[in-house]
């Protein structure tokens, strides 16, 4: 039972290594892993100053509950952050998903013109 716990933390800790990589990737170059390897367990998986309004769970396996993330995302979140969970099925593309209100408020903040027109 030991053995399984230290391996999930190990790919917990490689896969919001890899989310943070992936910000920094993108652009966003002071993402790193969170503190919850401190004992802080409120802390976002991933911290970039940059997307400071936004809580970042990371998720990754065959059969992820993103309700279940979203929840712990909420729970844990400060009070002007947005959840947000960045999770992957193993070997596969990486996906968020957050609050369709959060979503549409990002969406009307930013604005949205078709690229068709």
């Amino acid at each position: 039972m030991e053995r399984l716990m230290v391996n999930s933390k190990q790919k917990g800790k490689r896969n919001e290594l890899a989310w943070a990589h992936i910000l920094r990737d993108a652009g966003f170059k002071d993402a790193r892993r969170g503190q919850q390897y401190r004992g802080s367990e409120d802390s976002p998986d991933v911290i970039c100053q940059e997307l400071s309004w936004f809580h970042f769970e990371v998720k990754s396996g065959k059969r992820i509950n993103i309700w279940q993330a979203l929840d712990q995302a909420w729970a844990d979140k400060g009070k002007e952050e947005l959840p947000v969970v960045a999770a992957h099925k193993d070997r596969e593309a990486w996906v968020v998903s957050m609050y369709a209100e959060d979503w549409l408020n990002i969406v009307k903040l930013i604005g949205c013109q078709s690229p068709k027109t």
